[in-house]
């Protein structure tokens, strides 16, 4: 949806080119025999925000709505979202060392490391 409206944005806008001789692909061309470009200035919104918020009913409050954290569900999906990289870092990183053959005195150091 964004990009859709950005890219109606950019399609609106007037870009004034740096060269009069050498417009770029981007920029506006001047119509034969003008010097200049008159814009008609907008007093209303440019371009709105479209909302698509749908507004629910009221509701009688049951016991799972009493129970549920908001803050803790939020806080952990922030968190969720903040650790994805680093999650599927490690993820790679454990399958790749289940790949590899191991050594003889691997098991042995590992144990000794979780006593």
């Amino acid at each position: 949806v964004n990009v859709q409206r950005l890219k109606q944005y950019l399609g609106k806008l007037i870009l004034y080119p740096l060269n009069k001789g050498k417009p770029k692909a981007h920029e506006t061309a001047l119509p034969q025999g003008t010097t200049t470009i008159y814009p008609t200035q907008m007093k209303t919104k440019v371009m709105p925000v479209k909302t698509s918020y749908i507004r629910e009913k009221p509701r009688p409050i049951d016991d799972d709505d009493k129970k549920f954290k908001v803050f803790q569900s939020l806080r952990m999906a922030r968190a969720d979202a903040k650790l994805v990289g680093i999650r599927e870092k490690k993820a790679k990183q454990a399958a790749e060392d289940e790949k590899k053959p191991k050594k003889a005195g691997e098991d042995e150091k590992k144990s000794k490391k979780e006593k």
